[in-house]
Parts: structure tokens; sequence; C-alpha cells
């Protein structure tokens, strides 16, 4: 996997890796660019360079040597999904079940942690 060098997800230019205060600027050459995080994945196993891509994609893939972690200790760490939607007073009742799903599956595994 790949860390973030630019704001777009999927497309690798000229960039920066930061940790511990470090900063190293990075150019990543190459003709293929994808934004489709499955897409990353299969073209890195085939062979066609680095993917940023969530880990629970290519965990397989890892488990079997298929694909190797690399730059892990630039890798930013994850904290978990943000739910953005609008303050309105009145919510559809639709995005208010999903909300209220989303919040109980966060404290649910909150707790079993």
């Amino acid at each position: 996997m790949h860390p973030r060098s630019s704001c777009k997800r999927g497309t690798l230019t000229a960039g920066s890796l930061k940790r511990h205060g470090d900063e190293k600027t990075i150019d990543v050459p190459g003709s293929l660019t994808l934004d489709e995080p499955d897409l990353m994945a299969q073209a890195s196993r085939a062979g066609m360079g680095l993917a940023y891509v969530g880990e629970w994609i290519v965990a397989d893939d890892i488990a079997s040597g298929g694909l190797v972690e690399v730059l892990s200790e630039w890798t930013p760490s994850y904290p978990g999904y943000c739910l953005y939607y609008p303050g309105r007073r009145h919510m559809a009742a639709s995005l208010r079940a999903f909300v209220d799903l989303a919040h109980e599956i966060v404290v649910r595994n909150r707790a079993a942690s």
C-alpha cells in the first residue's frame, strides 16, 4: 500500500510523506492512474505498481504473500469513517435511521474493543 501523496485518491504526483516531524518529497512517475480501490488493488496484483488502498481490501493478498505492504511507517493511521449530513431540523426518516444505525455500530464496536 502506498501513503497518500496528493489530494486526489489514486493520483500519485509530487507530494510529501510526513512522519514524526520528518518530511520527504517524492515524485511517482507512471502512466496509470486509478481512483477506484478495487481496480487499484487489481492493478497492483498484476504487478503494475503501488496501490494506496484500505488494508481490508488487500488483507488476504498480504496474508498469502501475494502483495507486500511498503512504507507502513509512513502510512497514517485510520481513525474510522466520518459521516457528514445536512444539519436540518427535520431529517428524512431514512437518513435518521442510517445515522442511528451507524452510531449504534460504532458504540458496539468500541465496547467490544
